[in-house]
């Protein structure tokens, strides 16, 4: 298993702190409904009528994504996790394309940048997630209990070192 490029609101980017060491990961967008018992409990309570999937196996078995699953899960998707400096360079791939081929202000551009923001930090050691998922789903809804699930613009958060979207002072989502 290799991390693919970022794509918009599928193959997400998130930044994971445990035991005080941050990392990147590139992955399923899926695999950050923390607590799938809620999550499946919502579902069926909307009317789909089967669970997703009794043995979790998408997630390699674990149901609730907490501080005590962690290590086992990030063990199974170190090769899905990355470097800032991996992502500067994919953005700036994408950028210089443009440059060369189109224009940095086509709507195309701004488009494919997107795939580049962030979609959540998971702080196992502070048990919180935070969502910039650009969608309608509401990942900060299915949390552990005692965690907090929270919606808002994270970038703040992130430790400078590890904020790939600024390349010599300049960001790249600007």
């Amino acid at each position: 298993m290799k991390f693919s490029e970022p794509e918009y609101a599928k193959n997400v980017i998130v930044g994971v702190i445990f035991h005080n060491v941050f990392a990147w990961y590139v992955t399923d967008r899926d695999y950050w409904y923390l607590d799938y018992t809620k999550y499946e409990r919502d579902l069926i309570s909307l009317g789909y009528k089967e669970a997703l999937s009794e043995d979790f196996s998408f997630r390699f078995g674990i149901a609730v994504l907490n501080e005590s699953t962690a290590e086992l899960f990030l063990s199974l998707i170190e090769a899905l996790r990355t470097t800032a400096s991996t992502l500067s360079e994919m953005m700036l791939t994408q950028r210089k394309m443009y440059e060369e081929y189109s224009s940095l202000d086509s709507q195309e551009y701004r488009d494919d940048i997107l795939d580049f923001v962030p979609c959540f930090l998971v702080n196992f050691d502070r048990k919180q997630l935070y969502s910039m998922y650009p969608e309608m789903i509401r990942f900060e809804l299915y949390v552990p209990e005692g965690w907090s699930g929270i919606r808002k613009d994270f970038q703040r958060e992130i430790p400078e070192k590890e904020r790939y979207w600024i390349v010599n002072g300049h960001n790249l989502f600007e």
